[in-house]
């Protein structure tokens, strides 16, 4: 009978050894569920005005950051949505099946193979995933297509001069530099070309000091600033420093630091910026 009692003891303390422990919350079952956002975003700008119809000048100017600033800020929520996951993901302590595949196919995004297995990278891919300020981006696309009116963007929907080196791949220039055998790309719509932008700026490895610039304004919780994030872009053009100057100067005159957003700020608005004259 003694040891008859010590076996229903032992089945009392394992059964509630079953019970309290599958009452205890375990660190993946507080974790908040995290909304994954997309890889790639699914937004869809309409087809390139013709800007030539309109006059130059501060009319064309103003139609040409109408068009595309929405467009900018919808790219940008998806890289901010990723960036946010990234950081919500490093704090924790264990990953769901589908957390774990998620970030494994983002990181292949963005990163070599190496980085992201066996285990991610997890600096590197904090360096580079994330937003281009809008000011910035406006500018650039300004500056490179001519305010939309190049051959290169009405005919291939490049609005960044970003070229490519497959026959066939876009638009051969009338005059390439010497030493060089390139063309400008060829993308089916705008959405695509300023997604190819933002990734270039957030994986090539010449634009490093960007990324680090823009990390440390991330991790401050300060604003983006086109005309400081642009002392980044040094090798984006053979012009070099000069190059920066304009763009800069370019975000000034055209009193474009008023599209930035606010840290935590997501929403779309309308171009309510007043344009330089």
């Amino acid at each position: 009978m003694q040891f008859a009692s010590k076996r229903v003891l032992a089945a009392l303390v394992a059964a509630f050894v079953v019970w309290w422990w599958a009452n205890q919350q375990h660190p993946a079952d507080t974790q908040e569920t995290l909304e994954l956002p997309a890889l790639v975003s699914s937004c869809a700008a309409p087809e390139l005005p013709d800007f030539l119809a309109y006059p130059a000048g501060a009319a064309r100017k103003q139609a040409f950051f109408d068009y595309l600033l929405p467009w900018v800020r919808c790219e940008n929520d998806v890289l901010l949505h990723q960036a946010d996951t990234v950081a919500a993901l490093r704090e924790q302590s264990l990953l769901q099946p589908a957390q774990q595949a998620w970030l494994r196919e983002l990181c292949q995004h963005y990163l070599p193979a190496e980085q992201c297995a066996p285990s991610v990278d997890w600096n590197e891919l904090s360096l580079r995933v994330g937003a281009v300020p809008a000011s910035l981006v406006l500018v650039q696309a300004a500056n490179e297509s001519g305010w939309g009116t190049s051959r290169f963007a009405r005919e291939a929907n490049n609005l960044f001069g970003q070229w490519c080196f497959a026959e066939g791949c876009g638009l051969v220039p009338f005059q390439q530099r010497d030493g060089f055998h390139y063309e400008v790309r060829h993308y089916a719509n705008v959405s695509e070309s300023l997604r190819s932008y933002m990734h270039n700026l957030n994986t090539h490895t010449r634009y490093q000091s960007f990324r680090k610039l823009r990390y440390r304004f991330r991790s401050e919780s300060r604003q983006l600033s086109g005309v400081q994030l642009a002392e980044g872009l040094e090798g984006y053009s053979e012009r070099g420093e000069a190059y920066i100057r304009e763009l800069q100067q370019m975000i000034r005159h055209n009193r474009l630091q008023q599209v930035e957003r606010k840290p935590g700020e997501r929403e779309l608005f309308a171009s309510d910026f007043d344009t330089a004259q």
